[in-house]
């Protein structure tokens, strides 16, 4: 798999983590010491949202990335490596705290865990994605 096509499911999940998360987070009670209390949002739904936030913009980095990285193909590999770690640094930590919203509230539900293997997917994608140093064939080595 290529590692635009890495990215591309990187994202994908990480939306599908996502809504595993909310599905689950609007079962939380808003007040877990008093269940009769229904006024108010619980703290799992607000991360929940602010988690959306922050990765409708980690997403738009990944896919700006995506399009730096087709103009500086031909460039050194550290310029590339730096683009790539600036460009997904945002989706690495939204997923981690997403990871760590669903240990904290709603890890003992299917959608919770299905979340949390979705968010360690994203990671290993990213980490399988970023680019490699490639040996240059035009040059020979020494004998």
């Amino acid at each position: 798999m290529r590692p635009y096509q890495r990215l591309l499911t990187a994202i994908a999940l990480f939306i599908g983590a996502w809504i595993c998360l909310l599905s689950v987070a609007v079962q939380v009670p808003p007040n877990i010491n008093d269940l009769s209390d229904k006024e108010g949002l619980s703290a799992a739904i607000m991360l929940t949202v602010a988690l959306q936030g922050i990765g409708i913009l980690a997403i738009a980095c990944v896919v700006v990335g995506m399009l730096t990285s087709i103009f500086i193909r031909p460039r050194s590999f550290g310029l590339r490596l730096f683009v790539y770690l600036a460009s997904n640094l945002m989706i690495f930590i939204s997923s981690l705290l997403g990871i760590l919203v669903i240990a904290g509230f709603v890890y003992d539900t299917i959608a919770g865990i299905a979340g949390i293997i979705l968010y360690l997917c994203v990671i290993g994608l990213l980490v399988s994605a970023t680019p490699k140093r490639v040996a240059d064939k035009t040059k020979s080595e020494p004998l």
